[in-house]
């Protein structure tokens, strides 16, 4: 279960960046072209995605070290 909650606040965190660098900037093509070097994130909007992506593997990393539920 806590998992769960870590991947969702994760990427929750994740689409608020995404959200603001949009708003801000009213220009998308940078977040679906992600590997380009058009986006320039602001101090906030880069540790808010820093966090959402650590918290996104901590995620992952427990619900694979924690064992299946019987089922």
């Amino acid at each position: 279960m806590s998992s769960m909650l870590t991947l969702g606040i994760g990427l929750l965190l994740l689409l608020a960046a995404c959200w603001h660098y949009a708003w801000r900037t009213h220009d998308i093509r940078p977040l679906i072209l992600f590997w380009s070097r058009r986006l320039c994130l602001s101090r906030g909007e880069s540790y808010c995605q820093r966090l959402a992506i650590m918290m996104l593997l901590t995620g992952m990393l427990m619900r694979y070290m924690t064992p299946a539920m019987p089922g």
